[in-house]
């Protein structure tokens, strides 16, 4: 059976309404739409189903629908329904053109669209019918004829003839028959010679012979074959001849025959009888030997697939051209048991009496004997052939036993068996008591005390089991199904001709056999009538009623009646009603339901719109939302829309079937009242209840929003209403979030502001936090809309309760006369809120005793007396300080102290509120006196110091001065200088007494590398407009130190024994580097430029800058702040650039104009953090022009972590001269920071450098140093490890600062370029172009010399050293209690930052936990879920995960033991099954090759306004559980296939094996590598795999999984299967 789509294009043709067939729209429902526009066309043609019209008021066009592509399916989504193929017309005899589309397998389909694809033309469709058709052709496709071999087996020793003889049946007489040897089995190649055709001249055309003659002796042993074949149709029957007695025989096959379904475990087994050894040999249809069933009499085949049927021999080493091995044929069915079909979704019918299902066309095969339709009607053992034509002799007896000793061969799923009544090899056995039939394989059911005939099974007294009735006793309420009749292995007879075994069987209720059909279909009452159930004719006595039962869309109606007809009232119109009957026997035992009757009763009026409610309302429309009736009760046709205003005037407007309608041109605050109904063609439904709505638009922003207080946990806010509220104002929205927290170096703002609301101003949002800075955004909202939010940002104060510092100690020893040395290592104590730690020194006088001085600055070179000397951030106080080192810390000047004088030294704690204050908080004092050491230089020597002194004080003042007038961001970054005065700071008495008092920060950004608290940094001078020539400050870092270089064999050492040296390892290296200006650069800080630089301390030097051609009305145009850079052995190699801001947006064009760029290697995002780092210079589509230069973006390609995009450049005045410049961006690189492990970006360079260019290279980030420098700094030394062999990172770095200034601008970049260095070295080369990939293959798999090792291996090796991730990898989760038995193994588990999260609960002990993994694809982050196989426990949270992630596809890599309780079928094999809210429906299964899809349908019956989703499962069927690699690998390649051709773009694939790490990791490889040679024509596995594992350590974790990636990539590559979708 099969389902027909059939258009018939008839005389005057429809035109279909725009929104039904125009491309893309959504399909067309064919269900009950009365089409009497087709009848009244031509008048004898019967509508059957068609699309709505009337051809009396429709005009027509001549479009045709030749070519036009069909879909069908249950969605309204016309793409998501499936493709049954294109329309291509025929005419028929009254010359109206008709085209049939056949859906093969069927499909269950509610709409059907019909769409010419690429046009937007409207089609014209005449008559839609919908019908199942019986396919003739599949059931006459075969010949009837039946094979008899005479005798069954072959006498080596006696005289007498073998013959083959093929009976045709009656209607295929004229068939023509070929005889021939199948294979050859260790013997001769095709008919032994003496063999000779010939007529039975008794039978004349009816039968022809093929006679084997004793004299061919052993070359008669084997399988043989007979063809017969009529109009084209060719019928191959096969028969294998074998050796009668025991002599000579060495082994022998058990059953010559075996059956088997498709998805069975079988065994094969043979019998030793005289083999002279145990070196036992298998061949399946003549190959090469199957040597993993080497010695063995007994094997075994799980998951029967159609090619594992064949011709089995099984011989003895080296002596299989003796003829005297077993031979056997295994028949496999090509469905599953009961099943029929090429979908296999048909179940088979009841075949009595050892019939078998044919898996083509759903007939039963009867055994010789028997006949019918279900091989009911009992013939006799003289009987044989279709219908029971023939028989053995002429005696006119049909209970003869002339076919004794012939074996009977029928078409396949059958095979051969002996005659009914005969059993054993030679078919000479009658059969035991109790069996009868073909084999003996039937058993009897005649009363007890009462015997069977050994053929036919009738009773000698015609008296039946009570349970059993029929000419010979099969019938049955109850059924013996043959489960699987070749497992049974238990002897229950045997001779020296083979052993006998009994069916193995199981008892299962019998479905209802009568004639089940619906006789009235009304909107609210169905009537169906039943014929009795018969067998053979004859009714079963024990049925005494009948039970029905109705289903559809409300509780199951289930009734007994002992009547054969049931009327049903009460129903829904238009539900799909599915009514069954099963019999009720006279011991009250109910039978097994029939098929199901499914009829939809018919329309009538809709029920009322669900849900109806206002979605949106503006300043002039109002948008409604509804959803669909349910029940609907039709088709709904369209919905009316009436909206009345406040005057009554009432406007009803048909819109089509939306569920959502926009009502424009109202006016602002009016109130109107909105009402929907449904219709369908029966008539319109009842009105929804009426919804008032008042028209409002978007309130405009608010006024004067601003702070007007401040505390240290509390903010008050004050506004004015919007000048343009757009309706009344009901409230306003206050959302906050903290942006910054001067305490907390690491804090990184989150983007979730916390909501609060507000009926009016002021508000004061509470429980904050003190010294830190809030964001505020408030908007004004009406009942419906929020309007445009304004922001003001605010610190909170500083708290008042800071701990006070421990008095610092001394150092007596270490006291100079110009120093005193103080211990400050136990300051690191608690204090929350505190930023810093300052030191202030006090001059001790005779006067203070008597009074306090005036209020004095904390400057040195305000007070050399009273002064703060250093700050420190709290996190980098030093163990040891020298109070008097003439240094600078943080922005305070650390003065010598005078001789012979007394001094106060203290220590505070800071906390730090907005830019203008803070809290400080002093330790006791710590009294020193410096004095003046006693040698001979005397007076001089003091001068001296007071010379120096003075000088110092000078200097400082001068830094002061101009330091004032700059902000900065941090204290240990130059974050600004505390103001404190005299009379705040503490007196001696009351060192413990807080202070607060307004701090100084000025506006320029400025952007700092390293700071070391022990010892001073450079200020960095700002930019400044009086002074554009100001000189480079002298540098104060410690001296560079150029290093030895490291060889690449030392790398990895190096790196260790610089890590274990911590502080003096890395970081002292790096801080060699000259962090300062080191050259002039006058041009970047003219006034003129100022704007031009991004930050203030990261410009340009005039020596290494690019120097742009000036325009002419701006003669300070020439200056970018970007500058040559070298690379390895090559000059101005590189143009490192800033990112562009708005006041240099033009020049960065004109700078790639001017210098020839074609390639620019971004390495910032436009904004990171909430922070803007580089404006987006470049156009998201279309033309954008920059300064005379037009810029269009010709491509853009996005990729797992970067996207490379195309621009297309010219002049605007000469569009002829045209470049491309092709943009490589790195959008996962963090700011000030290393990438999180080496790998991507050492791929992201392999790309970029897979690009040869002819022009300059331009790289940049945001300041153009940090990532910039890292960038260029490992480029360059790959290049040199790959020349010399050695790297020398510090002395580039020092080579690069020469030309801009902080290149690599962190000790962590610095350590990275070490990591990725060392990273790049391990792996080598994993990249191989397709052009040499099979020669890179062979020598990966070839043993490396002086290595126990493939290069394979080896690389495996790797993926276990290389680091990966700095990240927490954690599994906290997973380990709770409460999630801890939903892992299938304790060591396969998901880390917290990889999981997905289950959103959907369908129970109430349901957690957001689920073994499973976002694992990123090729060009996707989240391309693939790796899961486990469910258990029993978590079958719900598979269709969990798939539902909140919507995806569609599940790939499955492991097969399903039914005997492993682990495991759990979590999919319906038929019908639907429930997982709480979530409903999941077979739909389909469909077989490949190697693999098997199921459709399904997924529902949540709690969202019922969601469409019903379409999943596909896709199984890979030869990859047994115990193997590491598949047997084929044909499997994976056509998972590869089926899966990206469903997929394609759309949500997570879900992939599982048995522990979610091991096949599912080979699997997303594979697309992954799949995807990589189809973007880049070569392909990465250690790569792909090396993704994986940065999810999570334990992915492919299998040598022979890493291995056989390259294997089936290479299979893929030698396909003739194109991957096209790849």
């Amino acid at each position: 059976m099969a389902s027909v789509l059939r258009w018939d294009r008839i005389g005057l043709m429809l035109l279909l309404m725009n929104a039904c067939l125009l491309n893309g729209a959504l399909s067309l429902d064919v269900r009950g739409k009365p089409a009497s526009q087709s009848s009244d066309a031509t008048g004898s043609v019967k509508a059957e189903k068609a699309v709505d019209g009337d051809i009396t008021t429709i005009s027509h066009t001549d479009i045709r629908l030749d070519g036009a592509e069909v879909r069908a399916g249950l969605s309204e989504v016309c793409s998501e329904n499936r493709r049954l193929g294109t329309i291509e017309y025929g005419t028929t005899d009254g010359g109206a053109r008709v085209t049939t589309v056949i859906a093969d397998p069927v499909v269950t389909a509610r709409y059907v669209r019909v769409d010419i694809i690429g046009t937007d033309e409207i089609l014209q469709l005449g008559e839609v019918m919908v019908e199942e058709f019986v396919d003739e052709e599949a059931l006459t496709s075969t010949v009837d004829f039946t094979l008899v071999a005479n005798p069954a087996v072959i006498h080596l020793t006696a005289t007498s003839d073998v013959v083959l003889t093929a009976y045709k049946g009656p209607n295929d007489i004229p068939a023509g028959v070929t005889f021939g040897r199948q294979l050859a089995t260790g013997g001769m190649d095709g008919l032994p010679p003496g063999s000779a055709e010939e007529d039975e001249p008794s039978l004349q055309c009816t039968a022809r012979s093929l006679r084997l003659p004793a004299e061919d002796g052993g070359d008669r042993v084997g399988v043989f074959y007979l063809e017969a074949s009529r109009n084209g149709i060719m019928t191959r029957i096969q028969t294998v001849l074998v050796p009668k007695g025991n002599g000579n025989v060495q082994i022998r096959a058990v059953e010559r025959t075996q059956i088997a379904n498709v998805g069975d475990s079988i065994q094969l087994e043979m019998r030793d009888v005289k083999a002279p050894n145990i070196n036992y040999r298998w061949r399946q249809n003549g190959s090469d030997v199957i040597t993993s069933w080497n010695d063995q009499l007994s094997v075994s085949i799980d998951d029967v697939a159609v090619s594992d049927g064949g011709v089995y021999s099984c011989f003895v080493s080296g002596q299989e051209d003796q003829q005297l091995h077993g031979i056997m044929r295994l028949i496999v069915r090509g469905c599953s048991l009961g099943k029929w079909g090429s979908s296999c979704l048909n179940v088979c019918r009841r075949c009595y009496n050892g019939g078998v299902c044919d898996a083509k066309t759903g007939s039963c095969v009867c055994a010789p004997g028997f006949s019918g339709e279900q091989c009911e009607q009992a013939r006799g053992r003289n009987v044989f052939g279709k219908n029971g034509v023939y028989s053995c002799s002429d005696s006119g007896d049909d209970h003869a036993d002339a076919c004794q000793g012939r074996l009977f061969c029928l078409p396949d799923p059958y095979g051969c068996s002996c005659a009914a009544g005969f059993t054993g090899l030679d078919c000479t056995q009658e059969c035991p008591g109790g069996k009868y039939g073909a084999d003996c394989k039937q058993t009897c059911h005649c009363a007890s005390g009462d015997t069977c005939s050994k053929d036919t099974g009738e009773c000698s007294n015609d008296a039946c089991n009570p349970t059993y009735y029929g000419i010979n006793c099969q019938c049955s309420s109850k059924i013996n199904v043959t489960k699987h009749p070749v497992h049974d292995r238990r002897p229950q007879q045997s001779s020296d001709l083979g052993t006998i075994f009994p069916l193995d069987s199981i008892s299962d209720t019998a479905p209802f056999a009568g004639e089940v059909k619906s006789v009235s279909i009304m909107q609210r009452s169905l009537t169906f009538s039943w014929s009795e159930p018969k067998c053979g004719g004859q009714t079963d006595p024990s049925v005494t009623s009948y039970r029905h039962k109705l289903t559809g869309q409300q509780p199951p109606l289930k009734s007994d009646t002992t009547e054969t007809f049931v009327s049903l009232d009460g129903l829904i119109p238009y539900i799909e009603y599915s009514f069954q009957v099963a019999v009720i026997t006279s011991d009250g035992t109910a039978g097994t339901y029939s098929n199901s009757v499914v009829v939809r009763t018919t329309e009538a009026e809709p029920t009322v719109p669900r849900n109806v409610h206002i979605k949106n309302v503006s300043e002039d429309s109002i948008t409604a939302s509804w959803m669909k009736p349910d029940p609907p009760q039709g088709i709904i046709t369209s919905y009316d829309v009436a909206l009345t205003s406040q005057d009554d005037t009432r406007k009803v407007t048909d819109e089509g079937i939306t569920v959502v309608y926009r009502i424009d041109g109202l006016q602002l605050s009016q109130t109107y009242n909105v009402q929907v109904r449904a219709k369908t063609v029966i008539g319109p439904g009842p009105w929804s209840e009426v919804i008032s709505v008042t028209v409002v638009g978007e309130p405009g922003p608010l006024q004067n929003l601003s702070w007007t207080n401040r505390t240290e946990e509390a903010v008050t806010l004050d506004w004015d209403p919007p000048l343009n509220p757009e309706g009344e104002i009901s409230g306003y929205v206050v959302q906050h979030r903290a942006i910054e927290r001067p305490y907390q170096p690491d804090f990184t703002p989150t983007d979730t502001f916390m909501e609060n609301e507000t009926a009016s101003a002021p508000f004061v949002q509470d429980n904050l936090n003190p010294s830190t800075q809030y964001e505020f955004k408030v908007s004004a909202r009406n009942l419906w809309n929020v309007g445009e939010s304004q922001l003001v940002q605010v610190y909170t104060k500083p708290p008042k309760d800071i701990l006070a510092p421990p008095q610092p100690t001394v150092f007596e020893g270490e006291t100079t006369d110009t120093t005193v040395t103080i211990g400050l290592t136990a300051l690191i104590s608690g204090g929350k809120y505190i930023e810093s730690y300052i030191v202030q020194v006090k001059k001790v006088k005779p006067t203070d005793v008597a009074r306090r001085e005036a209020s004095i600055s904390q400057h040195f070179s305000d007070s050399a007396d009273n002064y703060i000397a250093a700050e420190f951030n709290k996190n980098k106080v030093p163990n040891k300080f020298v109070v008097g080192d003439s240094k600078i810390y943080g922005d305070y000047t650390n003065a010598p102290l005078q001789t012979n004088s007394v001094y106060e030294i203290r220590v505070g704690s800071v906390s730090k509120g907005n830019e203008t204050e803070a809290t400080v908080k002093f330790s006791q004092a710590l009294t020193v006196k410096v004095s003046r050491p006693n040698d001979s230089t005397g007076l001089a020597v003091g001068m001296v110091f007071l010379v120096l002194a003075l000088v110092i004080i000078i200097i400082a003042a001068i830094f002061v001065y101009k330091r004032r007038s700059t902000q900065a961001k941090d204290i240990s970054e130059g974050r600004g200088s505390l103001m404190l005065s005299l009379d705040q700071l503490p007196e001696q008495k009351n060192d413990d007494r807080a202070v607060t008092q307004p701090n100084a920060y000025n506006e320029c950004d400025e952007v700092w590398g390293q700071s070391t608290p022990a010892e001073p940094t450079t200020p960095v001078e700002p930019i400044t407009p009086a002074e554009p020539t100001t000189p480079v400050p002298e540098p104060r870092q410690k001296s560079f130190k150029n290093l030895v270089p490291v060889r690449i064999d030392k790398l990895a050492d190096y790196i260790k024994t610089k890590e274990l040296a911590g502080e003096r390892g890395f970081e002292a290296d790096y801080k060699t580097l000259s962090d300062g200006p080191l050259h002039p650069w006058t041009v970047a800080k003219k006034p003129e430029n100022r704007q031009k630089n991004r930050f203030a301390n990261v410009i340009a030097y005039d020596h290494s800058r690019i120097v742009l051609t000036r325009l002419e009305e701006d003669p300070h145009s020439d200056y970018i702040n970007a500058c040559y850079i070298d690379g390895y052995k090559e000059t101005d190699k590189y143009i490192a650039s800033q990112g562009p801001n708005n006041a240099s947006l033009n020049d960065m064009w004109r700078m790639v104009w001017q210098m020839n760029v074609d390639k620019i290697v971004m390495l910032t995002n436009p904004v990171e953090n909430g922070k803007a780092k580089c404006l987006q210079y470049w156009p998201t589509t279309g033309t954008s022009a920059y300064s005379g230069i037009t810029v269009a973006i010709a491509d853009e390609r996005v990729f797992l972590d970067h996207t490379i995009r195309i621009f297309k450049i010219m002049p605007i005045d000469n569009e002829d001269d045209c470049r491309l410049v092709k943009q490589f961006h790195y959008n996962t690189w963090p700011d000030m920071k290393p990438p999180e492990y080496p790998a991507p970006l050492l791929n992201f360079m392999r790309v970029v450098n897979a690009e040869h260019n002819e022009g300059r290279t331009i790289i940049h980030c945001s300041a153009g140093v940090g990532r910039t420098g890292t960038y260029i700094c490992l480029e360059s030394m790959l290049e040199q490890m790959k020349q010399e062999g050695q790297v020398n990172v510090l002395a580039f770095i020092h080579r690069m600062r020469q030309k801009r200034i902080k290149m690599v601008q962190t000790p962590e970049q610095y350590k990275f370029i070490f990591d990725a260095l060392l990273a790049a070295s391990m792996t080598g080369e994993t990249t191989y172009d397709m052009t040499n990939f099979r020669r890179q293959l062979t020598t990966l798999k070839k043993t490396e010399t002086g290595s126990k090792k493939t290069g394979i291996e080896k690389q495996y090796k790797t993926l276990g050293e290389v680091q990966l991730s700095r990240r927490n990898n954690r599994s906290r989760s997973a380990q709770l209690p409460e999630n801890a038995s939903k892992n299938r193994y304790p060591d396969f588990i998901p880390t917290d930052r990889s999981r997905p999260f289950l959103m959907t609960d369908v129970h109430e002990d349901d957690t957001n936990y689920i073994n499973a993994s976002f694992l990123p694809g090729y060009r996707k982050k989240d391309r693939y879920i790796a899961t486990q196989m469910p258990m029993p426990n978590t079958s719900a949270d598979i269709w969990r995960l798939v539902y909140d992630q919507k995806a569609t596809c599940i790939v499955m890599l492991n097969p399903l033991d039914e005997n492993d309780k682990t495991m759990s079928r979590y999919w319906p094999e038929e019908g639907p099954i429930e997982f709480g809210s979530l409903l999941v429906k077979l739909l389909q299964t469909t077989q490949y090759k190697g693999v098997t899809g199921r459709t399904f349908s997924l529902r949540n019956n709690k969202a019922k306004s969601e469409p019903i989703r379409t999943v596909c499962q896709f199984q890979v069927q030869d990859w047994p559980s115990d193997q590491p690699v598949p047997r084929s690998r044909q499997g994976l390649l056509t998972l590869m296939e089926v899966t990206q051709k469903w997929h394609e773009e759309r949500p997570p694939i879900v992939v599982h094996c048995m522990n979610g790490f091991g096949r599912s990791a080979v699997y997303c490889t594979l697309m992954s590598v799949m995807e990589q040679l189809q973007e880049e024509n070569v392909v990465d596995v250690f790569q792909a795999v090396l993704r994986l594992r940065a999810v999570n350590g334990s992915m492919m974790y299998s040598v022979d999984h890493y291995a056989m990636c390259y294997d089936v990539f290479q299979a893929n590559l030698d396909s003739s299967t194109v991957y096209e979708n790849l």
